[in-house]
């Protein structure tokens, strides 16, 4: 059953895979093709579960507490601003620091509004505040809870073709459709889930056996639009094979419940310091794997810090009618 300890561990699980994928993209410390392919995949395979228990998480919400439509835009839009308000100054003062020239108008304008961003990997949340933004205003205006699933796809597949018209690195979109794929799951839940149960097996195979299928296809055309269009639907059979696997082989214990309520944290901290595996004195240093250990500390720290400052922007509003 995909209940909320289910979801915090999933966050902390593949919060920790993001990182191992960054940390292998900054570091190059695995040289290995094949073992450089699966950590490269982890990182958007990754987000698509993020995205699709965004998606999961509002409309069960929406389902469930009242007045949660009236009440979003205070307790959950405006708090998620002013936590990405307080990563844009925190990491204006990083680039100050280490890289002043990055710091231009143009992308200070941008990570205030949408299409760039200051912060490391900040993408993820100027998107997720987007889908946010489009939840309220779909489920504020469209009556029927069905239509509204509708439209939230179709949302999401102009966005994609937007962004990708305007020369988006496909990074921006590719995930996106697991979002209202969450959606739909919350809607029918009761449902699928009895379906699955009762269909163990083939739930589980087919998923995995169409995400080998789009994978393959990635691999074996070489046009650039065909290999996005199999990216794009490879996330949604990996996303419900988690799904699946999740509802039948316990992932909850303390570690992962731990990671789940520092996952949000972990993510945004980790640009802080990845930037020290760039170094060149660094990489040759002949000590690469003890800067990577120090990397993992860092961040954890800063993890743990951050967490507390999202817990102080949030609190007052928590409590509000």
């Amino acid at each position: 059953m995909l209940n909320k300890q289910t979801t915090i561990s999933l966050k902390g699980l593949f919060a920790v895979l993001i990182l191992i994928h960054h940390l292998y993209q900054y570091s190059g410390i695995i040289t290995n093709e094949y073992i450089g392919m699966l950590l490269q995949s982890l990182g958007y395979l990754s987000v698509s579960v993020f995205l699709f228990l965004s998606g999961y998480g509002l409309m069960s919400s929406f389902l469930t507490k009242d007045n949660y439509l009236s009440d979003f835009p205070k307790r959950r839009l405006l708090p998620f601003f002013l936590e990405i308000l307080f990563l844009t100054v925190a990491y204006c003062i990083l680039s100050l620091v280490i890289s002043p020239s990055d710091i231009t108008i143009e992308i200070v304008i941008k990570s205030f509004s949408f299409g760039g961003t200051i912060i490391r990997h900040g993408w993820y949340l100027q998107i997720a505040l987007l889908l946010y933004l489009a939840f309220f205003l779909i489920f504020k205006f469209v009556k029927k809870n069905a239509i509204k699933i509708v439209v939230s796809f179709v949302f999401c597949f102009s966005l994609a073709v937007t962004l990708f018209l305007l020369n988006y690195s496909s990074t921006w979109y590719e995930c996106i459709f697991v979002f209202p794929m969450g959606l739909l799951f919350a809607f029918k839940k009761e449902s699928l889930e009895t379906f699955i149960k009762n269909n163990k097996f083939i739930c589980f195979l087919i998923p995995i056996l169409l995400f080998a299928a789009t994978i393959f296809g990635y691999i074996f055309f070489d046009n650039t639009i065909v290999k996005l269009v199999f990216k794009i639907i490879s996330t949604i059979p990996f996303v419900a094979s988690i799904v699946v696997f999740s509802m039948f082989v316990s992932l909850n214990n303390k570690i992962t419940q731990i990671l789940g309520k520092y996952s949000f944290s972990l993510y945004v901290s980790q640009g802080f310091f990845l930037w020290i595996l760039r170094i060149d004195t660094v990489r040759s240093s002949g000590y690469l794997w003890l800067f990577l250990i120090v990397v993992f500390v860092c961040i954890a720290i800063v993890t743990f810090a951050i967490n507390q400052v999202f817990y102080l922007i949030e609190k007052p509003f928590k409590s509000l009618n």
